[in-house]
């Protein structure tokens, strides 16, 4: 397949204000390459049974919900699995909004950002003491898999499943219990599968089939037709020109932020053995950076471990240089994760969110934040802390000399 190129339209291009278009942009490169459902090419997952798919909601539908959550017309709010007072940037207003609910109920197992403002706090068990099932996606070789999830230890406390809350609590309301005849949440997703084909591991009893789900760790179909494309233009790709928040003038860097592959997006903080894992590229650990071209930095008279200030049109942070040749002149980059005020004594006032540095704009759909389409401006600060770095901090000042990271 290595004669086969694919356009790939990455995670930055994907979360800008006119993101559609510009992936059909990249699509459109596909098709002129003949990659549409080719192997090695370009082929759409297949439809997961419905029953088994989970529902996924859309920013504008978080922002309708903040708007009714001011209106006073969300006397209720039950939280699981979620952190919005943490992902969401500060302009989005939900921790003000969260005031205006009657009974906040969070589920959550670690008490973070959220769970500091509800009224209940009945903590979930974590995910190696739970039950469930995932949707795999992307999906292997065109084939739908939904993983089972399974308890590898019992609850090292007396806690109980969020489900199995829910369900407790509904046997004392006459309607809900009708629709929520399930005796524990185990049950309903024993429930799911039974009524799911037999799949590629057979099994016509309900019995053997829960059975066979729990010994493969899964259910998948035996064979499945991958959604048919069809590789035509009707006409040229309308693109449109990216828009970005903040001046150039007044803001002269884009804002480049990335997840950790250690922390995510921040739910890893808590645990010590990721924090002090060191990030593979620049070997920092526990901290927050921003990576500066070399040429930038010495624009701005900048170098490792100086203090800077990054500010954008809606909010500002500080954190330490890293001086990265890796990264574009006019771009800074910043990971995510960091910048917890909660989450447990690991994560707890360490680095910075780089996520106050957004706002609440979305992409044309409405469908998901957008975070690559923001300028920044940069100050020096008179402070430095040294980076916590696996590395060699030995910084070589003469041309000839090739400082490589472990």
């Amino acid at each position: 397949l290595a004669d086969r190129p694919v356009a790939i339209p990455g995670s930055t291009l994907s979360s800008g204000s006119s993101a559609v278009n510009a992936i059909m942009a990249v699509q459109a490169l596909n098709i002129i390459a003949g990659n549409i459902g080719q192997p090695g090419g370009l082929r759409l997952s297949p439809a997961v049974p419905e029953l088994a798919a989970p529902a996924v909601s859309t920013a504008a539908d978080v922002q309708a919900l903040i708007e009714r959550m001011n209106g006073g017309q969300v006397r209720m709010l039950l939280i699981q699995g979620a952190k919005p007072a943490y992902d969401l940037p500060e302009t989005a207003g939900f921790v003000a909004a969260l005031e205006q609910v009657e009974t906040v109920i969070s589920f959550n197992p670690l008490v973070d950002e959220t769970a500091v403002h509800a009224d209940f706090i009945f903590p979930d068990r974590v995910y190696l003491e739970g039950w469930g099932y995932h949707v795999a996606q992307p999906s292997f070789n065109g084939i739908p898999v939904l993983n089972s999830q399974q308890p590898v230890v019992g609850p090292l406390y007396d806690i109980r499943a969020t489900a199995d809350v829910l369900l407790t609590a509904s046997k004392g309301i006459p309607a809900a219990a009708e629709a929520l005849p399930w005796t524990d949440e185990v049950a309903f997703i024993r429930e799911v599968f039974s009524a799911l084909p037999a799949g590629a591991a057979g099994g016509d009893d309900p019995d053997v089939r829960w059975a066979r789900f729990l010994q493969n760790g899964g259910w998948w179909p035996a064979s499945a037709e991958s959604a048919e494309l069809e590789p035509a233009l009707s006409g040229p790709v309308e693109v449109s020109p990216a828009v970005f928040q903040g001046d150039e003038g007044e803001y002269p860097y884009f804002l480049n932020l990335y997840q950790s592959v250690l922390l995510g997006d921040g739910s890893g903080a808590n645990l010590p053995w990721l924090q002090s894992s060191p990030d593979p590229l620049t070997t920092v650990s526990w901290q927050t950076w921003v990576e500066i071209n070399p040429r930038t930095a010495e624009e701005l008279g900048v170098k490792f471990n100086d203090v800077v200030r990054i500010e954008s049109p809606h909010g500002e942070l500080e954190a330490q240089v890293y001086v990265f040749p890796a990264i574009r002149p006019d771009t800074v980059s910043i990971l995510v994760g960091q910048g917890h005020s909660d989450l447990g004594r690991y994560a707890r006032n360490r680095g910075a969110n780089p996520v106050r540095l957004l706002g609440m704009e979305l992409d044309e759909t409405g469908s998901h934040l957008t975070w690559s389409n923001v300028r920044v401006r940069i100050s020096k600060t008179d402070e430095v802390k040294a980076l916590a770095r696996f590395e060699s901090t030995v910084e070589h000042e003469e041309e000839d000399e090739l400082h490589i990271p472990f």
